[in-house]
């Protein structure tokens, strides 16, 4: 029988849906009230308050739907949430987890239907020679004859002045029930700017632990960056309500244990199951004249920035990958004693010592798969997120292969959702500056690899930065590339916590438009600092000049444990 989610998966899910509004202004120029709102309540009212109020409050832009099948004419005007690539408030616990209040059953009857006949009946077992089956089978995920991929309710819908083509989507993907490879249909949609003949480029945007597809998550990137975007609910999520229910086990199955069902077969994490679906998406993709296969991106936040780095390192048909506040290294991040992974640990009723978890870290963290990628990487993270810490982050960037393009734009002071409470600045200062770094990743990365536009034709090298003692002061050395003739140096920081990684300070640097620069700041200088320097960046348009950030390779002293903030609590 499925267990009861404890309190603390709500107070996790809810601590994380006070960034919804940071995520919100991608596209649409909205306010961040909500998670100022949060603030302001303090620790009991955010907890108490129900995710669908902190979610409500954040709506920004409207999107109006005019159909385009008659069958659909009159529909009401949709009044959703807009969405970034990058998104914060993926802790938003799925209505509808039908799926798995049914023991895992697909349900729908076309959900087995002839395309997949007798497909799976090599992969139900060991098979004759006895050897377990690969853990992604790259044949079968590429396999357009057994996608069934359905585009449906097609619509033209208008967000902030723009018109897009919009569907409801639907296609097979897997999951793995006690060892046995079972099909299941993912629901999510799908958008496109109107008036462009040529096939566009598309990004697969995936959401985190607890989140589902929504309209506004594909028409906002779709917004932000000119592509055909696609998103789908991940296995268990969703709801009939909103059209978006997926089918298979969600990842509250029995208490959360679904994420860590890897014993008898590592292919039963919800995780596994989760990326699986994001290169479905592709295969799905391929099916569609409008798109360009050549220019395929992934992005997403949290777990889905996970399944970002799993899809990156193991399918080639991915040109580029921006993961969100999600990476590998999670042995790294489980060694603080806080560390949100120990709650999720805990409603499981496991700890690190169990089987599940040292075949979970081995088999599924992408700090070990993201060595092979051969998709470019940009990772953008919070310095203070308690499920993905520094050293976290550090050991899945140091992972990636240095032949390989690969940045990381680092914003100061954000978290999984305890930065409205206690991030050290206001709400809106932190959600202002990890916007720019989510927002300006994807222009950065995706324009450049797919050559959507000329401003970002050149991606300038990562800053390099060595901090030493002057005196008692600090001294920054700083290497920093001009950026080219499209790019022009804004401005630079040097930001430091003496505090375990709880809060970050900053201090300008005066780098003028780059190359190399020594300067000593009158700020005492501690060898047990923790520090990295941002570089922001900045076109030279003249009107909407637009804006990202580098960062240097974090400083992490030897022996570092993360302080990490209280998961009921938020508190450090």
């Amino acid at each position: 029988m499925r267990r009861a989610l404890p309190l603390i998966t709500t107070r996790l899910l809810l601590a994380a849906a006070l960034t919804q509004a940071c995520a919100d202004r991608a596209g649409s120029g909205g306010d961040t009230g909500a998670a100022d709102a949060a603030s302001d309540a303090g620790v009991d009212s955010a907890v108490d308050a129900t995710l669908d109020a902190v979610l409500d409050a954040a709506v920004d832009a409207p999107i109006d739907v005019e159909a385009s099948d008659p069958d659909t004419a009159g529909a009401d005007d949709v009044d959703a949430t807009a969405d970034s690539l990058v998104d914060p408030a993926d802790a938003r616990e799925p209505d509808g987890d039908a799926a798995d209040d049914t023991g895992g059953a697909t349900g729908d009857a076309d959900a087995a239907s002839d395309p997949l006949d007798g497909s799976l009946d090599a992969d139900s077992s060991a098979g004759d020679t006895g050897e377990p089956p690969p853990l992604f089978d790259m044949d079968l995920i590429r396999d357009t004859s057994t996608i069934d991929c359905r585009f449906e309710n097609a619509r033209v819908v208008t967000r902030s002045l723009e018109t897009f083509d919009a569907w409801d989507v639907s296609f097979i993907s897997y999951e793995v029930d006690e060892g046995v490879l079972t099909p299941i249909r993912l629901r999510g949609f799908a958008a496109r700017p109107r008036g462009s003949a040529a096939p566009l480029p598309a990004v697969i945007n995936v959401h985190g632990l607890g989140g589902e597809a929504t309209l506004a998550r594909v028409t906002g990137p779709a917004q932000l960056l000119g592509y055909f975007v696609i998103a789908m609910t991940g296995p268990g999520g969703g709801s009939d309500e909103n059209g978006n229910r997926s089918e298979g086990r969600g990842p509250s199955w029995e208490g959360g244990y679904r994420i860590f069902d890897v014993v008898r077969d590592p292919r039963g994490s919800w995780l596994w199951s989760h990326a699986v679906g994001v290169m479905r998406a592709i295969t799905c993709l391929d099916t569609r004249s409008d798109v360009d296969r050549t220019r395929i991106g992934v992005t997403g936040f949290s777990a889905g920035g996970i399944a970002t780095l799993m899809t990156a390192s193991l399918d080639d048909r991915v040109t580029a990958a921006v993961p969100l506040s999600g990476t590998g290294g999670w042995p790294e991040s489980a060694s603080a004693p806080r560390s949100w992974f120990h709650a999720l640990l805990t409603e499981a009723e496991l700890t690190t010592a169990s089987a599940e978890w040292s075949t979970f870290t081995t088999e599924l963290d992408p700090a070990w798969l993201v060595q092979h990628a051969r998709a470019p990487i940009m990772m953008v993270n919070g310095t203070t997120d308690e499920f993905f810490p520094l050293v976290a982050h550090m050991r899945t960037f140091d992972a990636i292969d240095p032949a390989q393009p690969k940045r990381m734009s680092l914003a100061a002071n954000f978290d999984h959702g305890c930065y409205a409470i206690s991030g050290g600045e206001s709400a809106a200062t932190i959600e202002e500056r990890a916007t720019l770094r989510s927002e300006g990743a994807q222009r950065l990365w995706f324009h450049h690899f797919f050559g959507t536009n000329s401003d970002y034709a050149y991606i300038p090298e990562s800053p390099t930065a060595a901090v030493s003692s002057a005196g008692g002061l600090t001294l920054v050395a700083t290497h920093i590339d001009p950026g080219g003739s499209a790019l022009r140096v804004a401005s630079a920081k040097l930001w430091a916590s003496v505090d375990s990684a709880v809060t970050f300070l900053s201090a300008d640097l005066d780098v003028g438009s780059g190359g190399d620069h020594a300067q000593v700041l009158a700020v005492p200088y501690s060898d047990a600092a923790i520090w990295f320097v941002d570089v922001e960046y900045t076109t030279r348009a003249l009107i909407g000049p637009e804006r990202f950030s580098l960062s240097t390779p974090v400083h992490i002293p030897a022996g570092h444990v993360p302080a990490v903030r209280d998961i009921t609590s938020c508190l450090p």
